[in-house]
């Protein structure tokens, strides 16, 4: 991004929150079972800058030793975006997965693109966009969770060209025997970033898939 700093572009800044000014409210609750909650949506051309979420209901347990803890919870909560009204999410993924925590361990780290710090997740992959749709599922069975959502974007005039879409595809599967798995099957041009994660049980061999590419339209 520092490479197009000197650009002169006609655009807005500003931010998705779950922020309400009205209620002072900083957190939205997704139940558990219940449909994806919409944290964001909107029919304006932009791009996404900067993301930033967290979870009083996992980070905050952490700080109280005593209080009931799941870290499951960032297996189960799943993360879907959707671009330009298109009816299949271009993003799919658990939070603890897409934040680079797999395997939902308190952990803080600090990258270019992905890290979690001060209690929070980050992501500073630019995600363009003639329009946007974000939503949250709960799959835990039993507890709900408090999500405080923040994104800075910028707001276009006009939509943009020559500007790829953000994807990430999460998958698990189990090897057993000789018989290859496929984890990806790409079409056209794109931009991709391959991330496996494995774990020996005996004879078998667990695989995790994470992958984010870019793919241009």
């Amino acid at each position: 991004m520092l490479n197009t700093i000197s650009e002169l572009r006609s655009t807005t800044s500003k931010q998705f929150t779950t922020f309400d000014p009205h209620t002072k409210s900083k957190t939205k609750r997704i139940e558990p079972g219940a449909p994806a909650t919409t944290l964001v949506e909107s029919d304006k051309p932009g791009m996404i800058t900067r993301m930033w979420l967290t979870f009083p209901g996992w980070f905050w347990r952490h700080w109280d030793v005593s209080a009931e803890n799941d870290p499951s919870t960032l297996k189960k909560l799943i993360l879907r975006i959707y671009w330009d009204g298109e009816p299949h999410p271009s993003v799919e993924a658990p939070v603890g997965d897409f934040f680079g925590i797999g395997h939902c361990e308190f952990r803080h780290y600090v990258s270019r693109y992905l890290g979690m710090s001060s209690g929070g997740f980050y992501c500073y992959f630019p995600m363009p966009y003639n329009k946007v749709r974000i939503e949250l599922e709960n799959l835990h069975e039993s507890i709900p969770c408090d999500v405080f959502f923040n994104a800075n974007y910028e707001e276009y005039d006009e939509p943009q060209s020559g500007q790829g879409r953000f994807h990430c595809l999460f998958q698990t599967n189990r090897l057993n025997g000789p018989d290859p798995l496929p984890v990806l099957d790409i079409k056209g041009r794109s931009l991709c970033r391959l991330r496996v994660v494995h774990a020996g049980r005996g004879a078998e061999l667990l695989i995790l898939l994470g992958g984010t590419r870019v793919h241009p339209y």
